[in-house]
C-alpha cells in the first residue's frame, strides 16, 4: 500500500512540473432538446476544464461546472445539471479539434404546484423536487484562438434529456 501511495504521490508531482498542463474556464449557453426543450427554454452557465497534453494532437480533459435551465412560458418547472466528465480532444491543425466526454451528470429539477382559492380557502400549491445521478456523454467540435477556446457540443443525458451547447472559454496554461 506504501508503494502504491509513493507512486501516486510521484506521478502527482510529475504532472505538477509538466508544461503540458492548463485549466480553461468558461461561460456555457445551451438549447434544450427532447423533453428537457418542452419544459426548458434555454440554458446557462459556466464550466472549468483541466487539460493534459500528451502530444500535439492528443489531449486528455477533465470537466465540470454548473448548468440551470430556465423556465419556459411560467410553466414552474427549473432544472439543473452538474456534468463530471472525463474524455479527449483530437486536434486536426489550425485549431481546430473534435473533443468526446462521459461522465456522470447530477440533476435537479423543480416543479411549481398552482395554488387554487375556491370560497376564500386556498387549495394547492408549493412544489415538487427530485434529483438524481445519471450518466451522460457529449460530442462535438471546437476551435481554439490563443487563449480563447469556442466549443459546439451535443449532450446526451441517461434521462433522455439532450441539449446542443456553446463554451466560450479562457485557457490558463502552467
Amino acid at each position: 500500500m506504501k508503494k502504491l501511495t509513493l507512486l501516486f504521490v510521484m506521478l502527482f508531482v510529475s504532472f505538477l512540473y509538466s508544461q503540458n498542463m492548463g485549466v480553461k474556464a468558461g461561460a456555457y449557453a445551451a438549447l434544450p432538446m427532447s423533453d428537457l426543450g418542452n419544459a426548458s427554454s434555454f440554458g446557462i452557465g459556466g464550466s472549468a476544464q483541466f487539460e493534459y497534453k500528451l502530444d500535439n494532437a492528443l489531449t486528455l480533459i477533465g470537466t465540470s461546472g454548473y448548468i440551470q435551465f430556465l423556465e419556459k412560458s411560467g410553466n414552474g418547472f427549473s432544472a439543473s445539471i452538474i456534468p463530471i466528465t472525463a474524455g479527449a480532444k483530437y486536434g486536426f491543425g489550425g485549431g481546430l479539434y473534435a473533443l468526446a466526454n462521459v461522465g456522470l451528470h447530477m440533476i435537479s429539477q423543480t416543479v411549481k404546484l398552482p395554488s387554487y382559492n375556491i370560497g376564500g380557502v386556498t387549495f394547492g400549491g408549493g412544489s415538487v423536487s427530485s434529483s438524481s445521478t445519471e450518466f451522460g456523454f457529449s460530442g462535438g467540435v471546437g476551435y481554439e484562438m490563443g487563449e480563447l477556446d469556442f466549443t459546439a457540443r451535443f449532450n446526451q443525458y441517461a434521462s433522455g434529456w439532450s441539449a446542443v451547447s456553446l463554451t466560450v472559454a479562457y485557457g490558463f496554461n502552467f
